[in-house]
């Protein structure tokens, strides 16, 4: 009895046709990779030409076969002429097949640079952002940090933003966070154990507060307002806020401020009237609550 005729092709075929797969995706990566560097260098240049360059001490650019990656060790940032940010290391990874969602990792810490005063060190957890990039000049962004500490000025457990835009004209903006301890230019502590807000940039440098909730132990605030910069880059406007108990609310206010026994019984005062709100307002290089200063303004 003699055998069929044999056919290695149907033995090859399935190789042969991961082999073409293989090829053609390979073909794709390249080409995908390519525009996509040509892309960030596009986007690098325009900052540049802002005056906010992207600087690394050395990049690379790899992921091969499913990632686009980019790496850059030791980033820095102008912010302006003057100000600038840094941090040990930046990592972007977006997948070949969505390349228009990147993760973003910012390894600590990361360094602040001003010129009225020294530079300001961040200790954090590795940051985690999310980018998505839409087809006109929109897009959205989500960052995260975790036990976030700048000495002798704030610290926080877990921060997280998030912004969104759909063209340059505005800009929405939420946060949350908790555990967050700032400490005022007088040394004083301002605790806040939860927080969550939302608001508005708008391109005349003008912040709209549409939302504030924040809790401190049993003290519940909220607050909403408006605030922008004026010909000096001073900050002008109006933050009410609204609370539960206007005896706490004055004892924080009080001990953030440390205000001396009139300015305490004045406030107190006015926000037994007022309902238990206060209005805080920025003008002239000046910060009060209610018809009390609390504080000078810097430029910024």
């Amino acid at each position: 009895m003699s055998l069929p005729n044999a056919r290695p092709w149907k033995m090859v075929l399935p190789l042969a046709s991961v082999l073409t797969l293989l090829v053609i995706w390979s073909i794709y990566w390249s080409v995908a990779q390519t525009v996509a560097h040509r892309e960030f260098e596009l986007q690098r240049q325009q900052l540049q030409g802002a005056g906010h360059p992207l600087t690394c001490s050395s990049e690379k650019w790899g992921g091969y076969p499913f990632r686009f990656e980019f790496t850059c060790d030791a980033p820095h940032v102008d912010v302006s002429s003057s100000a600038s940010v840094s941090a040990a290391k930046l990592q972007a990874v977006a997948l070949a097949y969505r390349p228009w969602q990147i993760l973003a990792l910012l390894d600590g810490p990361t360094t602040v640079a001003v010129p009225t005063q020294a530079p300001i060190t961040i200790s954090h957890d590795r940051a985690l952002a999310s980018l998505t990039l839409s087809s006109g000049k929109g897009g959205s962004a989500t960052a995260e940090v975790s036990n976030v500490q700048a000495t002798g000025i704030a610290k926080a457990n877990r921060l997280v933003v998030s912004i969104r835009t759909e063209d340059q004209s505005q800009l929405d903006a939420a946060i949350e966070g908790a555990g967050l301890d700032i400490t005022t230019e007088i040394g004083t502590h301002i605790v806040i154990e939860t927080l969550t807000g939302q608001g508005t940039f708008t391109g005349d440098h003008v912040f709209v507060l549409k939302a504030v909730q924040a809790k401190q132990g049993d003290l519940a605030l909220s607050a909403s307002g408006q605030i922008s910069l004026d010909a000096q880059r001073q900050l002008t406007g109006q933050i009410v806020v609204t609370a539960n108990d206007a005896a706490k609310l004055v004892a924080a206010v009080g001990d953030a401020m440390n205000l001396n026994e009139q300015a305490h019984t004045a406030l107190g005062a006015m926000i037994q009237l007022s309902g238990n709100q206060i209005t805080f307002t920025a003008g002239d290089g000046q910060l009060f609550a209610g018809p009390v200063k609390i504080a000078d303004l810097d430029p910024l």
